[in-house]
């Protein structure tokens, strides 16, 4: 959309909906859309994970994917935490996969967001997730109050923030040192 007045500049369907239910041809891009550069990057829910033009909308390339919680983007990589609990690494530049964690399966995660060097990602007990971010390994595991966190960390000045469902934010000061909780 135009600045001056509004008016869209360009639409893409990033994904058709597909199957024989509404509910099964439900596409949705509930997350944050990123723009980094003249690249626009997206993730929808039972949808696809794509790179558009900023310009024109052209979709880049686009690779099947679902997460409703969003998307992190770093200068060489996408991360998706997807709806059953996967996270993947995606190559900027063309989608091809990097890596692949599915050892937080099924445990309902945050959206992402970059630490540095990690990947910090919350599941639905609260638990705090530190991957690294060149192959997915996990740094470190910290427990806030033990409630899911809907919203994606946020990760500002070497610290990470973590707003919990029960209200409560948790601050951490940087990667720790690996743990179990």
């Amino acid at each position: 959309m135009t600045l001056a007045d509004g008016q869209s500049v360009w639409e893409t369907t990033v994904a058709p909906p597909h199957g024989r239910t509404e509910l099964e041809r439900l596409v949705d891009i509930d997350s944050a859309v990123y723009v980094v550069d003249k690249d626009v990057f997206s993730v929808g829910f039972q949808g696809r994970a794509a790179m558009l033009a900023l310009d024109s909308g052209q979709i880049w390339w686009a690779r099947d994917a679902s997460s409703e919680r969003g998307l992190a983007v770093s200068e060489d990589a996408i991360f998706i935490a997807d709806d059953n609990g996967n996270v993947t690494a995606l190559q900027r530049r063309n989608g091809a996969p990097l890596w692949e964690v599915k050892t937080l399966h099924l445990r309902r995660l945050s959206g992402p967001v970059l630490d540095g060097t990690a990947l910090v990602v919350v599941d639905y007990q609260g638990f705090v997730h530190w991957l690294s971010t060149g192959d997915g390994q996990e740094l470190a595991r910290m427990k806030t109050d033990g409630r899911r966190a809907s919203n994606a960390p946020l990760a500002v000045g070497g610290k990470v923030f973590v707003m919990t469902d029960g209200g409560r934010l948790v601050a951490f000061e940087q990667v720790p040192a690996k743990t179990s909780g």
